[in-house]
């Protein structure tokens, strides 16, 4: 019997989440990651499961959206997602430009990513900084 299914990869839109819950009987969570992050960086609970986010971060991982300056930006608003915690790389093999584009001195990671943290702390995920800027 399936009890859980995870999506990542691209947004999850409701209608598919929930004809998926239909037809299986099993909830859909969803997640987000990269590569460059081993590869998670947060997902919902399956006993806490929102639709239109990606969950909460893993243990001792932080996740900040900044503005085109660098800026923190305040829960709601919407950034481009850097990540910190153990999982990230610690550089592009061979690319120390390329690494120091991505990588602050203090370990947070550039996704290139746009999303929005929500009043519970939850990642919502918008677009890709590229296809907007």
């Amino acid at each position: 019997m399936l009890k859980l299914t995870v999506s990542g990869g691209m947004a999850l839109s409701p209608q598919l989440a929930q004809g998926w819950h239909k037809l299986t009987g099993c909830p859909i969570t969803e997640g987000y990651g990269l590569t460059e992050c081993s590869p998670v960086v947060s997902i919902n609970k399956p006993d806490q499961i929102l639709l239109g986010t990606v969950g909460e971060p893993l243990i001792e991982t932080e996740i900040r959206i900044i503005d085109d300056h660098g800026k923190e930006l305040p829960l709601g608003e919407i950034g481009e997602i850097q990540v910190r915690g153990p999982q990230v790389m610690q550089g592009y093999w061979n690319q120390p430009i390329e690494t120091q584009t991505v990588l602050s001195e203090e370990g947070w990671f550039s996704t290139g990513d746009l999303g929005c943290l929500t009043q519970d702390k939850r990642l919502r995920i918008i677009d890709r900084k590229k296809r907007t800027h």
